[in-house]
């Protein structure tokens, strides 16, 4: 995997941020910094979906 740039600040996600990666078929991984908080994976209760 490449790395594109410098990790930055998420515009989607407050207080975090995003680094792009692209591995050898071309495609395209985006990195999100783990926190706590409303947007995190650990906020959802087993089995909640958000909408």
């Amino acid at each position: 995997m490449l790395p594109l740039a410098e990790p930055v600040p998420a515009v989607a996600f407050p207080g975090r941020r995003i680094c792009w990666l692209m591995d050898n078929a071309g495609s395209l991984v985006e990195l999100v910094e783990r926190k706590s908080g409303p947007l995190s994976l650990a906020s959802l209760s087993p089995g909640q979906e958000r909408s």
